[in-house]
């Protein structure tokens, strides 16, 4: 029971590490391909972790018309995403806080952060953050709807409501089919409209125009935009994570490589040293995994312009419709 419990500490303290240093380096990594496509040498990978320090020094100014709400929700956005970053299995397939990885509390945290910004840009009483508020929950009404239909997809194939159980089966349970391909290119439109990316949006962009979660963070500063700024790298990681994890899962090989460098026969009883070499391995493929979608992100970034508001519910339908569609794959023998 103790050894239980001391390698249940240790992976969560390991993945909380994992979330919170590396969720900024993914996005320089988008940055930087992005950055070396369009000719350029571009700031440093680490760029993230300078801005975010930078905003962290800086004194907060607040519009005259913020309430306690506007204070409170920076702090309650960066809970909540790390809460839900430890409730999907990423470098192991123990799960720190497994009673949030209920597929539907799951959805529902996770908009619950998002009506929270909203709420908070309206609460500042600026132009850009009532346009940028209207322009999220639009979105956020066809992402939440495709996003749904792709989880219960994956838990449906699990056979539980918990998404980290399902999240670790499906590899094992699924064929590489037509079912298969389906949803991971609806998975993969997800995570780019999850993230804010183009097509669905530019975040570096600052034209009133098309802004729509920066028009949300544009009054806050110091160190509130510096958790904000945060709490969104967190969530680009976990739904880039949750994607390699279900269609490119390397628990086993995490498990298999530690038992035989430690001399074990079995992987499935591996020791507490077992359990730490495990974790680093598999950190070490989640790394790797997660640098080659930085890469086709930010190739895509480049590639792809991005598309007229009104247009995006047209991707999302379609990521609706393949993950539909490989339901109906699935149940065909």
């Amino acid at each position: 029971m103790m050894n239980e419990l001391i390698r249940l500490v240790w992976i969560t303290l390991a993945q909380a590490f994992v979330v919170l240093f590396f969720s900024p380096l993914f996005n320089g990594v988008i940055q930087k391909t992005k950055a070396l496509r369009t000719g350029r040498w571009g700031a440093p990978v680490v760029q993230p972790f300078y801005d975010l320090l930078k905003w962290f020094k800086k004194d907060v100014t607040l519009a005259e018309t913020h309430s306690v709400l506007t204070v409170c929700v920076p702090y309650a956005v960066f809970t909540l995403m790390l809460l839900l970053n430890m409730s999907v299995p990423m470098i192991s397939t123990a799960v720190p806080i497994a009673w949030l990885s209920d597929v539907f509390v799951f959805i529902y945290v996770l908009a619950t952060v998002v009506v929270l910004l909203a709420l908070a840009a309206l609460d500042q009483g600026g132009g850009f953050g009532a346009l940028g508020s209207s322009r999220e929950m639009m979105l956020n009404f066809f992402i939440e709807g495709a996003l749904m239909a792709t989880l219960l997809v994956i838990v449906y194939a699990g056979g539980t409501e918990s998404l980290a159980l399902s999240i670790v089966t499906y590899g094992k349970v699924t064929n590489l089919g037509i079912s298969y391909f389906l949803l991971l290119l609806a998975f993969f439109l997800l995570v780019v409209a999850e993230m804010g990316r183009i097509p669905v949006d530019n975040p570096d962009t600052h034209l009133e125009l098309t802004m729509v979660h920066e028009g949300m963070v544009l009054e806050y500063s110091g160190r509130y935009l510096s958790l904000v700024m945060w709490t969104q790298m967190m969530k680009s990681w976990l739904f880039a994570s949750m994607f390699v994890n279900v269609f490119f899962p390397s628990w086993d090989l995490s498990k298999a490589l530690a038992a035989f460098l430690i001399g074990q026969s079995n992987y499935e009883t591996v020791s507490f040293a077992g359990t730490v070499l495990e974790t680093l391995l598999g950190t070490i493929f989640l790394l790797l995994k997660m640098l080659a979608l930085g890469i086709i992100i930010g190739w895509v970034e480049t590639t792809f312009a991005k598309m007229r508001l009104f247009k995006v519910p047209q991707l999302l339908g379609a990521a609706l419709m393949l993950a539909l569609l490989s339901f109906l794959a699935s149940l065909t023998p």
